[in-house]
Protein backbone atom coordinates (compact mmCIF):
# COMPACT_ATOMS: atom_id res chain seq x y z
CA UNK A 1 0.00 0.00 0.00
CA UNK A 2 2.86 2.43 0.72
CA UNK A 3 4.65 1.78 -2.57
CA UNK A 4 5.29 5.10 -4.32
CA UNK A 5 3.46 6.83 -1.49
CA UNK A 6 4.13 8.70 1.72
CA UNK A 7 3.99 7.35 5.26
CA UNK A 8 3.45 9.72 8.19
CA UNK A 9 5.00 8.84 11.55
CA UNK A 10 3.63 11.03 14.34
CA UNK A 11 5.59 11.49 17.58
CA UNK A 12 8.70 9.79 16.20
CA UNK A 13 10.58 10.64 19.42
CA UNK A 14 8.50 8.16 21.43
CA UNK A 15 9.44 4.99 19.55
CA UNK A 16 11.48 2.41 21.43
CA UNK A 17 15.19 1.83 20.75
CA UNK A 18 14.31 -1.55 19.19
CA UNK A 19 11.80 0.08 16.83
CA UNK A 20 14.39 2.76 15.96
CA UNK A 21 16.71 0.00 14.75
CA UNK A 22 13.92 -1.62 12.73
CA UNK A 23 12.86 1.69 11.18
CA UNK A 24 16.45 2.50 10.23
CA UNK A 25 16.76 -0.92 8.55
CA UNK A 26 13.55 -0.34 6.57
CA UNK A 27 14.74 3.12 5.49
CA UNK A 28 18.13 1.78 4.39
CA UNK A 29 16.90 -1.34 2.57
CA UNK A 30 13.52 -0.02 1.38
CA UNK A 31 12.06 -3.41 2.32
CA UNK A 32 9.98 -4.83 5.15
CA UNK A 33 8.00 -7.87 6.29
CA UNK A 34 4.30 -7.38 7.05
CA UNK A 35 3.02 -8.23 10.52
CA UNK A 36 2.27 -11.94 10.49
CA UNK A 37 3.99 -12.37 7.15
CA UNK A 38 7.16 -14.17 6.14
CA UNK A 39 7.89 -12.60 2.76
CA UNK A 40 10.12 -9.54 2.41
CA UNK A 41 8.48 -6.79 0.38
CA UNK A 42 10.42 -4.06 -1.45
CA UNK A 43 8.83 -0.63 -1.59
CA UNK A 44 9.64 2.90 -2.68
CA UNK A 45 8.17 5.48 -0.28
CA UNK A 46 8.69 8.84 1.40
CA UNK A 47 8.57 9.37 5.14
CA UNK A 48 7.25 12.40 6.98
CA UNK A 49 7.78 12.52 10.74
CA UNK A 50 6.51 14.83 13.44
CA UNK A 51 7.34 15.39 17.07
CA UNK A 52 7.05 18.10 19.67
CA UNK A 53 10.39 17.14 21.22
CA UNK A 54 13.92 18.34 20.46
CA UNK A 55 15.35 15.31 18.64
CA UNK A 56 18.83 16.79 18.39
CA UNK A 57 18.91 17.14 22.17
CA UNK A 58 17.64 13.56 22.51
CA UNK A 59 20.48 12.37 20.25
CA UNK A 60 23.01 14.21 22.42
CA UNK A 61 21.57 12.50 25.52
CA UNK A 62 21.62 9.08 23.84
CA UNK A 63 17.83 8.77 23.80
CA UNK A 64 17.46 8.73 20.00
CA UNK A 65 19.74 7.09 17.44
CA UNK A 66 22.02 9.57 15.70
CA UNK A 67 22.04 7.65 12.41
CA UNK A 68 18.23 7.55 12.34
CA UNK A 69 18.08 11.25 13.19
CA UNK A 70 20.26 12.18 10.21
CA UNK A 71 18.35 9.76 7.95
CA UNK A 72 15.04 11.44 8.85
CA UNK A 73 16.18 15.07 9.21
CA UNK A 74 16.34 16.02 5.53
CA UNK A 75 13.94 18.95 5.72
CA UNK A 76 13.21 20.35 9.16
CA UNK A 77 10.27 22.70 9.66
CA UNK A 78 10.00 24.30 13.07
CA UNK A 79 6.33 25.28 13.25
CA UNK A 80 6.84 27.39 16.38
CA UNK A 81 8.88 29.86 14.33
CA UNK A 82 5.94 30.36 11.97
CA UNK A 83 3.58 31.47 14.74
CA UNK A 84 4.68 35.12 14.52
CA UNK A 85 4.69 35.17 10.73
CA UNK A 86 1.56 33.12 10.13
CA UNK A 87 0.63 35.17 7.07
CA UNK A 88 3.63 33.81 5.14
CA UNK A 89 2.82 30.13 5.84
CA UNK A 90 0.15 29.69 3.10
CA UNK A 91 2.58 31.15 0.56
CA UNK A 92 5.38 28.82 1.68
CA UNK A 93 3.16 25.76 1.74
CA UNK A 94 1.73 26.40 -1.74
CA UNK A 95 5.24 26.97 -3.13
CA UNK A 96 6.48 23.78 -1.44
CA UNK A 97 3.52 21.77 -2.76
CA UNK A 98 4.04 23.16 -6.26
CA UNK A 99 7.76 22.24 -6.19
CA UNK A 100 7.00 18.75 -4.86
CA UNK A 101 4.30 18.20 -7.49
CA UNK A 102 6.70 19.04 -10.34
CA UNK A 103 9.25 16.56 -9.05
Amino acid sequence: MADSGTIFLDEIATISPKMQVELLRVLETKSFIRVGGNKEISSDFRVICATNRDLKNMVEKGLFREDLYYRLNVVNINVRRFVKGLRIFPCLSSTSLRNTATQ
